[in-house]
């Protein structure tokens, strides 16, 4: 019910601030392929689960620090990743992007396994270890992607 109420006060918000200069998500995907949707979706997802996830550890645990991380830089991370993806392999191939891509699958990967051995309190382990896997997938993706890509 509360998700359902803020909604349209985050969709305001969000409004609010391209007004004022926040760049807008990009959706149309140069050079459209299977793959690269596939990776510029996954890593929309793998952004969204971190402002969800860092917000859940922000407001409802002791880990307040690594909720803040995680949503505002790993989210912010897996944001430009996204918008690298859908402008194609080439922007993928950049050294920034490749390093951004990596650190993100590492910590997807430790999160996967932080989730595995102790769980998430109040969580089941199904739907986080699925956008685990979707978060590593993805910037692994787009790390391959980006370092086959031939100029």
């Amino acid at each position: 019910m509360m998700i359902a109420a803020a909604l349209p006060t985050v969709g305001a918000s969000y409004r609010a601030l391209e007004d004022h200069g926040l760049p807008k998500i990009k959706t149309a995907i140069t050079g459209s392929t299977t793959l690269m949707t596939m990776l510029a979706v996954g890593l929309a997802l793998s952004a969204v689960h971190q402002l969800v996830w860092g917000f859940s550890l922000l407001l409802y645990t002791p880990y307040k620090t690594m909720g803040a991380l995680r949503c505002f830089i790993v989210s912010g991370c897996a944001h430009v990743c996204q918008t690298a993806a859908v402008a194609g392999p080439k922007r993928l191939s950049s050294d920034t992007y490749s390093v951004l891509n990596l650190a993100l699958a590492i910590d997807s990967a430790v999160q996967l396994a932080t989730t595995y051995r102790f769980g998430f309190p109040g969580w089941g382990t199904g739907v986080p270890v699925t956008l685990h896997c979707i978060g590593l997938f993805s910037a692994l993706g787009a790390w391959i992607v980006g370092k086959t890509y031939k100029k």
